[in-house]
């Protein structure tokens, strides 16, 4: 978590990617809650999981969705120019 500027690079590439699979911007919202929820389901059983860690992803996720939406619409845009 504390490296994830190292992949900011790649998200946006991905998003970049993820404009020709009809991907959507709600769809991130819905990966997001999944991802969020699986998280706090494997790791409350290990006593891995609580209010802070639960914020901390929330971070994460938000970065990753906001970089991978700012390289679908680079893609879209691109797409559209041509």
């Amino acid at each position: 978590l504390d490296k994830l500027e190292g992949y900011l690079e790649v998200l946006f590439a991905l998003g970049k990617r993820h404009h020709n699979y009809g991907v959507q911007d709600i769809h991130y919202e819905i990966v997001g809650k999944a991802l969020l929820n699986t998280l706090e389901e494997a790791l409350t059983a290990q006593k891995l999981w609580d209010e802070e860690t639960k914020a901390q992803w929330a971070i994460v996720w938000g970065a990753v969705e906001a970089t991978m939406k700012a390289g679908m619409a680079e893609g879209k845009a691109e797409a559209e120019a041509k």
